[in-house]
């Protein structure tokens, strides 16, 4: 399985989990690329991301959630870097922004960005139900 596939997966089942509790999803557009095989132009679909940053977007009410989701670990701390310039750069501390990591035959680990850099860490199965803390470990 490469990289895309992988990354597609894990947004397909966090969709999945903001559905179970009942949140519209908004997913990140796709655009058409054009590009040129043999001479001729073909056009390929490819995923954008909103504000290239963010894969999708959950609605409940009021409530919006902004979130990235991610299959390497090593990945969560530039997104959280990425996500705390956005919110002072654009005013929207109010909004609620999430990492979605998921680890794999365990489920996902969830970053919850609360107050100006603060971040909070939550342990969801791959249904969305709340776990304990499981321990992530990489390899050396």
């Amino acid at each position: 399985m490469n990289k895309k596939k992988k990354g597609d997966k894990a947004e397909r089942e966090v969709y999945k989990i903001f559905e179970s509790w009942d949140y519209i999803i908004n997913p990140a557009p796709r655009t058409m690329r054009r590009i040129f095989v043999k001479g001729k132009i073909i056009y390929i679909s490819q995923r954008n991301d909103h504000w290239g940053l963010f894969d999708g977007e959950a609605r409940q009410g009021k409530q919006k959630i902004h979130f990235q989701v991610k299959s390497q670990s090593c990945d969560v701390s530039k997104a959280k870097c990425e996500i705390v310039n956005f919110a002072f750069q654009y005013g929207c501390i109010h909004e609620m922004f999430h990492i979605w990591l998921r680890v794999p035959r365990k489920g996902y680990v969830r970053y919850l960005l609360v107050d100006s850099g603060i971040w909070i860490k939550d342990f969801y199965d791959f249904n969305g139900v709340e776990k304990e803390p499981f321990k992530i470990t990489t390899r050396e």
